[in-house]
Parts: structure tokens; C-alpha cells; sequence
């Protein structure tokens, strides 16, 4: 249970400084929006609008995730309309301005993204020189209604900073178990008991994360450790993505009324 609740992002976020930053739902001439409040030190506040939720969307479920050695806030929030929904992500450099938002899945009628989970994850290379290489990378985690419900991984680097979009993946977590099978009856089941997939990381610099998510196929959660392996050839290309090993670790909760 004490995985479950750890929260490796939130809706608030400390910088070196003693700043505060936070994400918070309202509002602009009547259409809903997010914005994030920053707190300084000296008392003074300001309010941006978070690039991305300026629509007739709703947005819920806003996590900022502090990256100390980019400088770097990400956010990540989910957009629902009325036939569907997305993942969407923004980025704030401190000092600075948000980035373009970048939108993370596919528009799908029917299908909705749901509480969406990040952290951040680097590690540090020497070579036979001794020259050191870090490598950051973003992991990304929610939920996906429709007929094929279930929880979504997603990976992306970070090169000298900047999110490098073009080396992301993907993974749908429930075909790792059984790619075939069908959800279990539900009835009776609370969607937010299975909704709201979880991850934790060990140490922020590691090469693995623990995801849990719940498994309705066999109505039952599961808890999976995800490794990657940084290989020579990633040394001398930082935008070459690791291979991504994952193995079934436990049943951690049946779910079952």
C-alpha cells in the first residue's frame, strides 16, 4: 500500500529558491483553464495560464513534476470533451517561458485518458576516457477507457533539456499479460478503484521503476518492475532509446467484490 500512495509528482513543486509552484483549475471570461501559480520568496505571485487547456475541454488531474538539473517544470494534465480525451503535456523553464504543449496520444472517439502520473528518471555513464554522459528520461503513466480499458506507459528523453518526442514509447501495460482476453465484470466495481494507476522509482538515479496498475482481465492488480539498459552504442548517440526489459513481478490486490 505504501507504493500506491507515493506520489513522485503533484500539484505543487519546490525550487532551489524556495519558490512555489502550483497548478490549479480556473477560469478566464467563463471557459475553464488551468493555471499555475507561482509563489516567490519576496511574497509577490503571478498567475500563467498553462499552454494547452485554453479550450472548451475540461481538464482535471494537473501533475507538475520538478526537473532539477533541466530547470525544468513539467506538467501533465488530462483534456476531456464530450466524445472522448487526451494526455497533454506542457513545459515551463524556470526563468523563462511554458513550451509548445504536446499532446501525447492519438484522438480516439469514445476513449478517455484519465489521471495521469509522471516522474523523472537519470543516469550517469562514465566511458574509458572518463567522460560522463547523463541521461534523463520522462516516464508517463494513466488510464484508458473504451473497449480495450486499461493503464498506458510512456517514455520520452530528455536531450540537453529538450524533450526528444521523436525516440518516445508506448506501452499498453495490460498486453503484457494477456494481449487477448477481455475485461471481467465489473459491476459493482468503483471505476476510481481501477483508475488511477500508480509508479514509483527506487531512486530518481536508477535505471528502474515499479508501475502498478490494475489487470481486468483477471481482475486483479498487478505490479510490474520496469529495467532499461543504456548499451555502448547509446554512449556515443544520446538520442538512441535503451531497450526496455519488463517482468511480471506479483499480483499485488485482488479486486474482486
Amino acid at each position: 500500500l505504501a507504493m500506491a500512495g507515493f506520489a513522485p509528482a503533484a500539484d505543487k513543486a519546490l525550487d532551489r529558491d524556495g519558490n512555489v509552484y502550483m497548478v490549479v483549475p480556473s477560469a478566464i471570461d467563463g471557459t475553464p483553464v488551468l493555471q499555475m501559480q507561482i509563489l516567490f520568496t519576496s511574497g509577490f505571485k503571478t498567475f500563467l495560464t498553462v499552454p494547452g487547456s485554453e479550450g472548451p475541454e475540461i481538464d482535471g488531474s494537473p501533475q507538475i513534476y520538478l526537473s532539477a538539473n533541466a530547470r525544468t517544470l513539467f506538467i501533465v494534465f488530462e483534456r476531456s470533451g464530450q466524445d472522448g480525451g487526451d494526455v497533454v503535456l506542457s513545459s515551463f523553464a524556470i526563468g523563462a517561458a511554458f513550451g509548445e504543449p504536446v499532446v501525447l496520444t492519438e484522438p480516439h472517439s469514445g476513449v478517455f485518458r484519465l489521471n495521469p502520473r509522471l516522474l523523472q528518471t537519470y543516469e550517469v555513464l562514465v566511458d574509458e576516457a572518463g567522460n560522463k554522459t547523463i541521461f534523463q528520461f520522462l516516464h508517463l503513466l494513466w488510464w484508458e477507457t473504451g473497449d480495450r480499458p486499461g493503464a498506458v506507459y510512456c517514455n520520452i528523453p530528455i536531450v540537453l533539456g529538450t524533450l526528444d518526442l521523436d525516440f518516445r514509447t508506448v506501452i499498453r501495460l495490460n498486453d503484457l499479460t494477456d494481449p487477448s482476453g477481455i475485461p471481467g465484470y465489473l459491476s459493482g466495481i468503483a471505476p476510481a478503484l481501477y483508475e488511477a494507476p500508480a509508479m514509483y522509482a527506487p531512486s530518481s538515479n536508477g535505471n528502474h521503476l515499479y508501475l502498478l496498475f490494475a489487470d481486468l482481465r483477471a481482475l486483479e492488480y498487478r505490479v510490474l518492475e520496469m529495467r532499461y539498459a543504456l548499451d555502448g552504442e547509446t554512449l556515443r548517440d544520446r538520442a538512441h532509446f535503451p531497450d526496455i526489459g519488463i517482468k511480471l513481478l506479483f499480483i499485488y490486490l485482488c479486486i474482486t467484490t
